[in-house]
């Protein structure tokens, strides 16, 4: 084949560059961050990207030409909300608060901004704007967050305002935090445990933070890291980092050792998650919890005759406690199942199947 002249070189070569570049364009579209929780508002929009997009541009080109207006910035940054620009988001609104303070959106564009800075866990702004909105448009949803944030740091303002966070929906958790904010000095890591419980994970990690960062001995501030790392792995995040320093604060600590099995497990290292949970029930062999989940962990390894034996003494050790007999009895209904249907693949269907095996508490 004939060399191709240096035109087509020339041609060719500006046509891979090109295609390069569409790939990379398309691939960092592909990696881009998917949208975020949206409030009640905001979740009823229906616009797709391209069009929300096309929108910010015409809202730009108005500004240009007629100026910005409250509102035009205000759904600028509901635009730019919608395709995952936080920090523009939080720009725009701000821009729009600042522009006119008798604004009509007023209260509407502080509770968006107020719900950006929590998206963002920039807890001192969004605390700000909180209290702004405590006075010119409360509601239970501001007192709660204000509480949440507060808690860790101030339980007397936090008491304050979750006592006028009146609302069935928030009941639960006001009574489980209630006790730990009874005390004027404050317990972070108490906090950051119930709020862990609650599935709060945000307002969770955040107290654990402040644990870690107050702690006075290596024990609490191990448990803080530890317990921070769990809410940091439920929320998408990594706590491996988290964890590793809380083992080596206190390695020898039976429940920074069981937090260890649990995050390892989350992250699938199952066979780490089975040493972690042996050492801890090693630290701490009377406590019927760590046997069960050292029983599932020998599950999840395939070991089975030792996943049963470590129920077994799950319950022996909490004197026959339900929720530890009915783990047992559902791991053994679940070998049953799996156990007929081996003997049916490989047995006549007339033969009889054995007799299931029940476990019977010593007296």
């Amino acid at each position: 084949m004939s060399a191709l002249p240096n035109s087509c070189r020339s041609i060719f070569g500006a046509a891979a560059a090109l295609t390069a570049v569409l790939l990379l364009v398309l691939f960092a579209l592909h990696r881009a961050t998917p949208p975020i929780p949206l409030s009640d508002e905001l979740s009823q929009s229906s616009i797709p990207d391209r069009q929300t997009i096309q929108r910010l541009y015409r809202l730009e080109y108005n500004a240009l030409t007629s100026g910005w207006t409250p509102d035009s910035l205000a759904a600028a940054a509901q635009s730019y909300r919608v395709i995952g620009d936080l920090a523009q988001a939080s720009v725009y609104y701000e821009r729009a608060l600042s522009l006119d303070p008798a604004w009509s959106g007023r209260a509407v564009a502080m509770r968006a901004l107020a719900e950006i800075y929590l998206e963002r866990a920039d807890w001192a702004r969004a605390y700000d704007v909180l209290q702004f909105l405590s006075v010119s448009a409360p509601s239970p949803w501001v007192f709660f967050h204000l509480g949440l944030i507060a808690a860790p740091v101030d339980p007397a303002a936090a008491h304050r305002s979750l006592e006028q966070a009146d609302d069935p929906v928030y009941s639960r958790l006001l009574t489980d935090l209630r006790p730990a904010l009874a005390d004027d000095r404050p317990n972070p890591l108490q906090i950051g445990i119930i709020l862990l419980k609650h599935d709060l994970l945000p307002f969770a990690e955040h107290a654990c933070a402040i644990a870690a960062e107050s702690a006075t001995d290596a024990e609490t501030a191990a448990l803080a890291l530890a317990y921070g790392a769990l809410a940091r792995d439920r929320q998408g995040k990594s706590g491996s980092e988290w964890m590793a320093r809380a083992v080596a604060l206190s390695p020898n600590h039976f429940m920074v050792r069981y937090l260890q099995g649990l995050h390892l497990r989350h992250i699938g290292d199952d066979r780490a998650s089975l040493n972690a949970l042996i050492a801890a029930a090693a630290l701490n062999p009377q406590d019927p919890a760590l046997f069960a989940e050292l029983g599932t962990a020998y599950r999840l390894m395939g070991d089975v005759t030792s996943a049963g034996r470590w129920l077994r003494e799950a319950v022996r050790l909490s004197n026959n406690d339900p929720r530890f007999a009915e783990l047992l009895t559902d791991f053994q209904a679940a070998q049953r199942a799996d156990l007929q249907a081996y003997f049916q693949r490989i047995l006549p269907a007339e033969t009889p199947l054995p007799a299931p095996y029940r476990y019977r508490a010593p007296r």
